[in-house]
């Protein structure tokens, strides 16, 4: 009997339905976020003049928000837009009390690397411009976590200030697929080695070096000078011992970074806030953990 389109994985759908069940999931997982928050559609232009659309998150109150996150959404480089992490971004501005502004990055196959990478930077330097630095965080999710820490090695290689800090959850950062806990989900159906490659041969088309720090920065000849970080991970996660790898080279280099793990949990499990009381614990973690690293809050 022929599998129906629900019953396979997303790399083997055509990518427009692919893109279309991805976003009805996340945004029914999500809960919706938090309604309290208010969110605005905005835009900035690319370096090559091309629209990056964003949307900006006000927390609840009518105090200024003391910090800013900009944020690249999850997806593999290739799904995912500001509705697939709506009900995420909602959570982070109300648990950090920051402003969040999520950036509709180019997508592969269309827009392969560096496309996506290139909206980050122009993103993040845009938010920078005329801020304080100390004030402002990069964050994202998987393939976005990818981005943020791609954006910080550029940005820092180019000599430029900040951001204060980098939030990166689940994050994606050895793309030659080579961890022990990437070779060993080979065989899983759903969210395996095999899909994630296939993500990322779209993401690298055109050959390419997986090996190039600003496509795989746990391969940085260096992490010293690397803005402080938050990494979450998930045991039962591919990504888990590359994201692992990295929080050692950030401490290794004298970068402060602190890691949460939560071991019964899958990758993608913040996007499932409406459903998992884990997710919903680590939204109001890595909002403290933001504060802290914007020095506008203290310790407990």
């Amino acid at each position: 009997m022929a599998e129906t389109s629900r019953e396979l994985p997303n790399h083997l759908l055509p990518i427009e339905e692919a893109r279309a069940r991805a976003l009805e999931r996340a945004v029914e997982a999500s809960g919706g976020g938090d309604p309290s928050v208010t969110a605005e559609s905005l835009s900035m232009d690319g370096a090559d003049g091309h629209e990056i659309p964003l949307r900006r998150y006000s927390p609840p109150g009518d105090v200024a928000a003391p910090g800013l996150i900009v944020f690249f959404h999850g997806g593999g480089w290739v799904y995912g837009d500001l509705d697939s992490h709506d009900g995420m971004c909602r959570d982070l501005a109300s648990s950090s009390g920051c402003t969040v502004i999520a950036v509709a990055y180019r997508l592969a196959p269309e827009h392969p690397y560096p496309a996506g990478l290139e909206d980050a930077r122009d993103a993040l330097n845009w938010a920078l411009t005329g801020a304080d630095p100390g004030r402002v965080a990069v964050a994202g999710d998987s393939s976005g976590a990818n981005l943020a820490a791609a954006a910080c090695l550029a940005r820092r290689d180019s000599g430029l200030p900040g951001p204060a800090f980098q939030l990166l959850v689940y994050p994606c950062l050895d793309l030659t697929l080579s961890q022990p806990s990437m070779v060993e989900a080979e065989g899983r159906r759903f969210g395996g080695r095999s899909e994630i490659a296939w993500t990322v041969d779209r993401y690298l088309a055109g050959g390419v070096d997986p090996r190039d720090p600003l496509v795989s920065p746990l391969w940085a000849a260096s992490h010293a000078g690397l803005p402080a970080a938050h990494v979450v991970t998930a045991g039962f996660d591919p990504l888990l011992d590359e994201a692992v790898a990295y929080v050692r080279a950030l401490d290794a280099a004298g970068v402060p970074v602190t890691h949460r793990h939560y071991e019964l949990q899958i990758h993608g499990f913040l996007s499932f806030a409406g459903v998992l009381p884990d997710a919903r614990e680590a939204i109001e973690d890595i909002g403290r953990a933001v504060r802290l690293g914007i020095g506008v809050d203290r310790p407990d």
